[in-house]
């Protein structure tokens, strides 16, 4: 009993100890201070988009490419619709897709990563053979050809990311587990008996964690953000009212939107 009471006492203690050092870096640091209200500001104006946009993203609200005015702060696009809605809107899609794809890539490359480094042998190739496979397909193509077999939707392309990145995730996270099992705590551990779900969980995963969390967000943001918009559009269905962007006279490829114009966002907009 003394010894399970111990346990408790230094788990907390060390729980409380990483909220202390995370506030105590906060305060230290006005960097560190400056970007978490940075992103807590974005989070806010992207969650309370639908009461903060001044006009609709699907309807025009003023003339076709009008200038910056005391009512429309940044103008408006090819079909009359305000640009600062249409820039507060799709920062929600951005953090939807961001968020979406990223927690989908962790839980399923930290997965297959750990199980793969860990239990080795035929489970070890099997699994790193599909990430091998996932790895070499080129992934704008794929996701180009997902959108034009399942039909562009928010859901597939937050699918689509989260498919194409796990594999890169698994395979740094199980070259991670591959060094951390074969430390001596690890094989004490599994001397005096401890199951291998208590080894994963105890040991193995508080040393990986940190690892996980830093290298999926960086992969979501250096590779799919600055594609998503270009290969959206091309993605997109046309809507009633206008041409489509497949057609050789409609120029660069935008959605029709009511009215016979077109905006910019496309099927990416919130309808």
């Amino acid at each position: 009993m003394s010894a399970i009471a111990t346990e408790a006492g230094l788990t907390g203690t060390v729980s409380k100890s990483r909220a202390g050092l995370i506030r105590q870096a906060i305060a230290e640091r006005k960097a560190a201070a400056l970007g978490l209200g940075i992103i807590v500001f974005f989070v806010i104006l992207a969650i309370a988009a639908p009461l903060i946009a001044p006009y609709s993203t699907t309807a025009p609200s003023c003339a076709v490419f009008a200038p910056p005015s005391a009512n429309h702060w940044l103008g408006c696009d090819d079909g009359g619709i305000d640009m600062l809605s249409e820039i507060i809107s799709g920062g929600r899609i951005s953090l939807i897709i961001g968020f979406a794809a990223t927690l989908i890539a962790m839980v399923i490359g930290g997965g297959v990563g750990i199980a793969s480094g860990y239990f080795g042998r035929w489970l070890d190739i099997t699994l790193m053979r599909v990430t091998d496979y996932l790895l070499v397909i080129p992934d704008l193509a794929f996701a180009m050809v997902i959108a034009d077999v399942w039909g562009p939707s928010l859901s597939h392309v937050i699918a689509v990311i989260a498919i194409l990145e796990w594999a890169t995730t698994a395979r740094i996270i199980r070259a991670q587990v591959m060094s951390v099992k074969e430390r001596v705590y690890i094989k004490r551990a599994r001397s005096i008996g401890a199951s291998h779900a208590r080894i994963i969980g105890r040991h193995i995963l508080p040393q990986v964690g940190p690892l996980l969390m830093a290298n999926t967000p960086s992969r979501w943001r250096s590779t799919w953000r600055p594609r998503l918009p270009s290969w959206a559009w091309r993605t997109r269905p046309p809507r009633p009212g206008g041409p489509s962007w497949r057609t050789p006279s409609t120029g660069p490829p935008s959605a029709p939107a009511p009215g016979g114009r077109s905006s910019p966002m496309g099927w990416l907009s919130p309808c």
